[in-house]
């Protein structure tokens, strides 16, 4: 079975994103994320934005105050969960960056969610290109948030020898 079959919407899903100042949502073309080696590739679409208009569409951006309070083991917000399912389609995949959003979403949601290295490696992606991405970011990335290198790109430089990375 071919991963756009099984992703469903020509394998287009949703993405949730998490900015300095409130959560994103994209459609990405999710198939990038079952092909041979993703998690050592996905990287290198996300170094320049180029070229990303042909695989990730920014579908909405909203700042929240507190985002402690808007998805957490509780519950999610209203105006999240209206941002979620206004874009999200029947039988649709979200993927989220953190293990306590996906239990968050697909228990209160019953949306299915994906989070997993592959998709890990896209919000290094969006991180990496948050300012041509989501424009309406003002805010910056915190000390804890900073990037850090990306697995595909470590295991590419460590390949070629290049064996001590600061911060990595």
């Amino acid at each position: 079975m071919f991963a756009a079959d099984r992703l469903g919407h020509n394998g287009i899903i949703l993405l949730l994103f998490e900015t300095p100042s409130g959560f994103a949502i994209f459609r990405y073309y999710g198939v990038q994320l079952f092909l041979p080696n993703a998690k050592e590739n996905i990287w290198s679409k996300f170094v320049k934005n180029d070229k990303t208009q042909l695989f990730i569409w920014l579908k909405k951006f909203r700042t929240f105050n507190d985002k402690s309070k808007v998805i957490n083991h509780t519950g999610i917000s209203t105006h999240l969960t209206e941002m979620i399912k206004k874009w999200h389609l029947p039988g649709q995949k979200l993927a989220v960056g953190k293990l306590e959003y996906k239990k968050a979403i697909e228990a209160r949601l019953k949306i299915p969610c994906l989070f997993n290295d592959e998709v890990l490696e896209v919000m290094w992606g969006l991180k990496n290109l948050m300012r041509s991405l989501v424009p309406e970011e003002t805010s910056e990335l915190t000390g804890e948030d900073r990037l850090q290198m990306s697995y595909g790109m470590k295991t590419v430089l460590d390949r070629y020898g290049f064996h001590d990375f600061p911060n990595a």
